[in-house]
């Protein structure tokens, strides 16, 4: 990835209030020209002029097309336009309401949210810490499994880096094959690490996931590749998932989160999202 590219999306309404909503567009390099083209040419115009009631109520107007993205093979671009549709949708109703989004959603929500400094690399990690710490961050998620391998000297660096009131967690982004998992994991158990986030592929069987998962002697975290509710409301109601991290971009929107928001899982859900 040469640059981390934007594709938002801006709906407005007659009261002239502006939604924003993000199409998840990292990778391939033309990913955000070619979802900007499908909206443009299939969903655009069937929103135009359109009245909604509640921003749940949006999935339904696009039902007729999603033959056509499964057809194609490319149902996730779907979701991710849909998500994002979603999301403005959710922020064009806040702002009629006049009210902050998380106000809407949970009327004792907090005024302040805690924040993780995320997407650190090995190369200049202890740097991205003290600009953090800068910025009153104390916690710090730093990017493992490169070439399916395990780094302990770095991983000891941070370790001896991080002080007694902060965090740390390592995303390995499915870069482990699950044997090499199991045996990493047991070597970074004597760490304090918050969490080990995607450590194996998200298209793993469910079953052997939540196995692995038992069988860890850290917390697990995942998520952001999970693209189908069933399964998430399966992860969710595991006792062993501690913490799971819905992409707001990629699949389900703030509808979704809504929906887990109001279950007595609640307090596994964080957001994976960078701003």
């Amino acid at each position: 990835m040469k640059s981390r590219p934007g594709l938002i999306i801006e709906l407005s309404d007659d009261n002239g209030n502006i939604g924003l909503g993000e199409i998840w567009c990292n990778f391939p390099s033309n990913s955000a020209s070619y979802k900007f083209q499908l909206f443009k040419d299939i969903f655009a115009n069937k929103l135009l002029n359109k009245n909604i009631n509640e921003p749940g109520s949006i999935l339904t107007i696009f039902d007729d097309i999603k033959t056509i993205f499964i057809q194609a093979d490319e149902l996730g671009i779907f979701n991710s336009i849909l998500s994002a549709l979603n999301c403005a949708i959710w922020d064009l109703f806040a702002q009629k309401k006049k009210l902050p989004l998380n106000k809407l959603i949970n009327k004792n929500s907090k005024n302040k949210m805690k924040v993780y400094a995320s997407g650190i690399n090995p190369s200049d990690s202890l740097k991205s810490i003290n600009l953090g710490r800068k910025k009153g961050i104390k916690a710090f998620k730093f990017k493992i499994g490169f070439n399916n391998t395990l780094d302990l000297n770095f991983i000891k660096k941070i370790n001896n880096n991080i002080s007694i009131d902060e965090f740390y967690m390592f995303d390995v982004n499915q870069g482990w094959k699950i044997n090499d998992a199991k045996k990493f994991i047991n070597k970074l158990s004597k760490y304090s690490i918050h969490w080990v986030e995607e450590p194996i592929s998200a298209l793993t069987d469910q079953d052997i996931y939540l196995k692995f998962i038992k069988s860890s002697k850290l917390p697990i975290a995942l998520g952001e590749n999970v693209n189908d509710k069933d399964q998430f409301s399966k992860f969710l109601s595991n006792k062993y998932v501690k913490y799971i991290q819905p992409d707001l971009t990629k699949y389900g929107g703030i509808s979704m989160l809504d929906k887990y928001f109001k279950s007595k899982h609640k307090n596994k859900i964080y957001l994976h999202f960078l701003f």
